[in-house]
């Protein structure tokens, strides 16, 4: 159709670069949510590398950004349950980013404000 033919025009100009889709964390099993900031201060290129691969590789890291200031990434997790995020933490804490470099909290109720 007429409109899809704009889209992919939009998506080869680079106009449309992703597409994403907002899950609400209560449906399903899903309803565990963490937002966490995480500091590489003097932390080797290397860990950097694998943090990178790690929160890419993570389906249950649902946003990530890349920041100036205090901490280098903050995180969005969402999970089934507490114990899917201590084991993410484990697999941080074996590529070099144990718990003084994360900062963390559970996220106990939502609300969306339009804007």
């Amino acid at each position: 159709s007429a409109c899809r033919e704009r889209v992919r025009r939009l998506e080869r100009e680079k106009v449309i670069l992703s597409y994403h889709a907002l899950i609400n964390p209560a449906f399903g099993s899903h309803g565990f949510e963490v937002w966490a900031s995480i500091s590489l201060a003097e932390a080797p290129m290397s860990v950097v590398s694998r943090l990178d691969d790690v929160l890419h590789q993570s389906k249950e890291v649902v946003s990530s950004y890349t920041l100036t200031g205090a901490f280098d990434h903050v995180i969005r997790y969402i999970a089934a349950n507490a114990v899917s995020w201590e084991s993410f933490c484990r697999e941080l804490e074996a590529i070099g980013v144990g718990g003084d470099r994360i900062k963390f909290g559970i996220v106990t109720s939502r609300r969306d404000i339009a804007g």
